[in-house]
């Protein structure tokens, strides 16, 4: 390996542009009668960014969970998610860790997504097509 040294101007102009013909926005606004939920869900060709809401005087120490329809991690990008609240300090101490409770020796009811939403502080699902957004 050696050492090279460039001189010159190093001034980029790179034009960018934005395309967000494919971003569907769902405002939700819900919340549950602890006042957790949800204000809104952005899903992109590429991500799903979910905005959480809590109402004054809710318990906001919570650890969120987004599934796809067949109850997998999402790679943020499906048409159907399952969107979950938990209780931060029990999801990292029982139920943290899909490969835990998913596999073929486990009895159906300890199957990560029954879990999840036996425990879950709220959820929703949502439903995504290219025209509109169904919850």
């Amino acid at each position: 390996a050696g050492y090279y040294k460039y001189e010159g101007d190093w001034s980029f102009d790179i034009p960018v542009t934005v395309d967000d013909s494919q971003t569907e926005v769902l405002e939700l606004n819900d919340t549950n009668d602890a006042g957790i939920g949800l204000k809104s869900v952005i899903r992109t060709p590429y991500e799903l960014t979910v905005n959480e809401l809590y109402k004054e005087g809710s318990n906001s120490d919570c650890f969120m969970v987004a599934l796809d329809a067949n109850g997998n991690t999402l790679p943020y990008n499906e048409s159907t998610v399952d969107i979950y609240f938990l209780d931060y300090v029990q999801y990292m101490d029982e139920l943290k860790g899909q490969q835990n409770f998913d596999n073929p020796t486990k009895e159906d009811g300890q199957k990560w997504k029954k879990l999840l939403e036996e425990n879950a502080k709220y959820h929703k699902t949502l439903h995504f097509d290219n025209d509109n957004v169904k919850n």
